[in-house]
């Protein structure tokens, strides 16, 4: 029987801001008044049509294409906004029905994972990716480098500027265990999130992580206008 999932394999999305992230502490939701599994999550950010956009739009659509063929588009294009990873900013609204100022003419991915993704720091140390704790301290095989560093290390926070390694999956409807008819999706899995800068903050706070870098990714041009 075919699979009812397939994957993109996993893409580096550089120069995202991120708007919310849940990277050291697995929160939970609520879903139709049930509590939903914990999953640690991010949120970034980004412009329409640059590197970022158009790299997670054609990766997504590669995952789509995996499953339902020469009828991803159309499918995709159908899917409810809320079950896709890739999605319009102005589609997020406030309560009085205006655009959130935040999201306003963007473009953001949502992704999550309920293992913890790697966190790690713009350089390498010594060869070796230094992992950023919750408290801003650089761990190299469980050795605090931080004062080696020579620049100093901070935790991603809301409006800072990340790299964020994902990998979409597309997945057809199906019934859940709880009976719940669960509908088709594109979701994106959080796999490493690299702090890159510092932005303006929002608000009052704050896996592998193999193929950072700077390598150039060429991806096919693939018009979004009827995706979204």
């Amino acid at each position: 029987m075919a699979s009812n999932f397939a994957s993109s394999p996993s893409v580096i999305l550089k120069g995202l801001r991120l708007q919310w992230g849940d990277l050291f502490t697995a929160a939970s939701g609520e879903v139709n008044g049930k509590p939903t599994t914990p999953k640690f999550k991010a949120v970034g950010l980004m412009e329409p049509n640059s590197e970022a956009f158009n790299l997670a739009k054609n990766s997504m659509l590669a995952a789509a294409r995996e499953l339902w063929g020469p009828n991803a588009e159309s499918v995709v294009a159908a899917i409810a906004t809320n079950s896709k990873a890739l999605r319009n900013g102005n589609g997020k609204l406030l309560d009085d029905g205006s655009v959130n100022p935040q999201f306003k003419d963007l473009f953001f991915i949502s992704a999550s994972n309920k293992s913890k993704p790697q966190i790690v720091a713009p350089r390498l140390h010594n060869g070796k990716f230094v992992v950023i704790t919750e408290d801003g301290r650089g761990m190299v095989d469980g050795i605090d480098v931080t004062n080696e560093l020579g620049y100093v290390l901070k935790a991603p926070y809301r409006g800072c500027y990340v790299n964020m390694k994902v990998q979409f999956v597309a997945g057809k409807s199906f019934k859940a265990p709880s009976g719940e008819m669960l509908p088709n999706q594109v979701y994106a899995k959080l796999e490493a999130v690299q702090f890159l800068r510092d932005g303006e903050a929002f608000g009052a706070g704050p896996t592998s992580a193999e193929g950072f870098g700077d390598e150039e990714v060429s991806q096919e041009t693939v018009d979004a206008n009827s995706l979204f």
